[in-house]
């Protein structure tokens, strides 16, 4: 089993992004709440993980220059 911190930013970008695409095919008109909040935080998460990959891109560019 692979741990969390073995993956690298861009994997756990692609799984979020996977995960957030099968909760919005189980929305419906009433009662799914619980799982457009869930989108929501994942959402954010998949935000959190492209400014880190952003950083870290940019410190590899300014270290080249």
């Amino acid at each position: 089993m692979v741990r969390v911190s073995q993956l690298s930013a861009v994997d756990r970008l692609i799984m979020l992004t996977e995960e957030i695409a099968i909760l919005e095919s189980r929305l419906e008109p009433h009662d799914t709440g619980h799982i457009n909040t869930a989108i929501g935080v994942l959402r954010e998460r998949v935000f959190e993980i492209r400014e880190e990959i952003d950083a870290a891109l940019h410190a590899q560019t300014s270290q080249q220059w």
